[in-house]
C-alpha cells in the first residue's frame, strides 16, 4: 500500500515538474527557436524597433526595379593607345646586320646574300655596345631604328650606300614582369611588339580564378593602376610600358548563406553579377523539410545614417508565391551579402516538443512505467 502511494505521489510530483518545465520553456522559447539565427517573425518585428537601423524591402514585380541584374560593362572601341617604341638599355642583346650594295671595297657580304650578322651584341651597363668594324656607340636609351641609324652615319665615310639593320634577340628594357595568380609567371619580352594587358596574361597561361575573382594591378614606370581582369576581357585593355609589372591577386568576391539551406558557409560569387536564384543554387537550394519558403532573406550593408549608425538592407522573398522564380532570377546579389532563410513553424515547434518528449519518457522510465 506504502508503494502505491509512494509511485502516485511520485507521479504527481513529476506532472507537477512538467508542468513548471513547459511555463519555462515557453518563456525562452525564442532561445531555442533557431540556432542558426532569428525565426521570421523576429526579423520582420525588428524592423519596426527604433534602435535597429534597417527596413524590410519586400520583393514583388513593384519593388524589384532598383535591385535588378546590371549587365555587364563592355567596352566596344578598340584600344588606341600609342605605340610605344622600344627602348634599348643596360642587359639587352642585339644582332646587328651590316650590309654593302656595292662590292669594291669588300668588307661585308652584299644586301642579296642577306649582309654579314654580328649576334649576341649586349648593351653594358654603361649602356654602350661594341660592333666589329663600327667600334663602341651609346645604345641606351636609342630605339633600335635610332641605334642603326647612327651605325650607318658612322660607316659612311668608308663604305658606299651602306645598309644596317638591328634586331632585339634578348630583350630587358621593354619586358614586362607578370606574376601571382597566373599559371606561368615570368618575364616576357616585347621583341615582336608592344605588349599589352592581355598579351602578358595569354602568355604567362592565363588566370587561376574566375575573371570576377582577379584583380589586376599594373606598376608601371609612370605610376600604378588597378583593374578588374574582367574589365579588360571586357575591353579595358592597354599596351604596357617597357619595364612594366603586372601581378594578378585573388579578391575574393564572397557571400555567406545561412539556416535552412542546402549547404550552408562561406562562398565565392558564381559570376561577377549573380542573381539570387544562381546563389540558392550554389548552395544547394532551400531545405524542404525544415526551410519556410516564406522566409528567405537576403541581408546587405547600406552605408551609415546621419547619426553614423551602420545602416543595413533586409531584403524578403515569398519563394512560396508563383512569381518567386523570376524575381529570385531578376534579383542581383552584392559581394559580402547573407543569405538567411528561417526555419518553418512545424520545425520550429519540434525543437520545443523534442526536449518535453524526452523528459517525458526519463519521468517514465524513473517510475517504472
Amino acid at each position: 500500500m506504502n508503494d502505491q502511494i509512494n509511485k502516485l505521489l511520485g507521479r504527481g510530483l513529476f506532472k507537477t515538474l512538467l508542468l513548471a518545465s513547459l511555463i519555462g520553456l515557453s518563456g525562452c522559447a525564442a532561445s531555442l527557436l533557431s540556432g542558426a539565427g532569428p525565426n521570421y517573425a523576429a526579423i520582420v518585428q525588428a524592423e519596426d524597433e527604433t534602435d535597429v537601423a534597417f527596413d524590410i524591402v519586400d520583393l514583388s514585380p513593384a519593388t524589384i526595379g532598383p535591385y535588378m541584374l546590371e549587365a555587364p560593362a563592355v567596352d566596344t572601341s578598340l584600344n588606341r593607345d600609342g605605340v610605344l617604341g622600344v627602348i634599348l638599355a643596360p642587359g639587352d642583346v642585339i644582332t646587328v646586320m651590316l650590309a654593302q650594295v656595292q662590292d669594291t671595297p669588300a668588307i661585308f657580304a652584299s644586301l642579296a646574300s642577306g649582309g654579314t650578322s654580328f649576334a649576341d651584341i649586349r648593351v653594358d651597363l654603361a649602356g654602350n655596345v661594341e660592333i666589329p668594324y663600327v667600334g663602341v656607340m651609346r645604345a641606351a636609351g636609342l630605339t633600335p631604328e635610332q641605334l642603326a641609324n647612327r651605325i650607318k652615319t658612322r660607316l659612311e665615310p668608308e663604305i658606299a650606300k651602306p645598309q644596317v639593320r638591328v634586331t632585339i634577340t634578348s630583350d630587358i628594357s621593354g619586358s614586362v614582369l607578370v606574376s601571382g595568380a597566373v599559371k606561368t609567371p615570368g618575364r616576357y619580352a616585347a621583341t615582336k611588339g608592344p605588349l599589352t594587358l592581355l598579351d602578358v596574361i595569354t602568355q604567362a597561361g592565363g588566370a587561376t580564378a574566375e575573371p570576377h575573382l582577379i584583380e589586376v594591378t599594373v606598376r608601371a614606370p609612370d605610376g600604378v593602376q588597378r583593374l578588374s581582369y574582367q574589365d579588360v576581357l571586357y575591353g579595358n585593355n592597354q599596351t604596357l610600358s617597357p619595364r612594366s609589372e603586372v601581378v594578378l591577386m585573388r579578391n575574393r568576391q564572397s557571400f555567406i548563406a545561412m539556416g535552412a539551406v542546402g549547404t550552408p558557409g562561406l562562398f565565392d560569387l558564381p559570376s561577377s553579377h549573380p542573381s539570387l536564384l544562381q546563389v540558392l543554387g550554389v548552395v544547394g537550394g532551400l531545405q524542404q523539410a525544415t526551410a519556410d519558403p516564406a522566409g528567405v532573406f537576403v541581408f546587405r550593408r547600406a552605408g551609415f545614417d546621419s547619426a553614423g549608425r551602420p545602416v543595413a538592407r533586409v531584403f524578403r522573398l515569398d519563394m512560396s508565391r508563383p512569381e518567386a522564380m523570376l524575381l529570385a532570377s531578376a534579383f542581383q546579389v552584392h559581394a559580402d551579402d547573407a543569405l538567411y532563410v528561417t526555419n518553418a513553424g512545424v520545425y520550429e515547434a519540434q525543437k520545443i516538443i523534442s526536449p518535453i518528449v524526452q523528459m517525458i519518457i526519463l519521468g517514465n522510465t524513473v517510475t517504472g512505467n
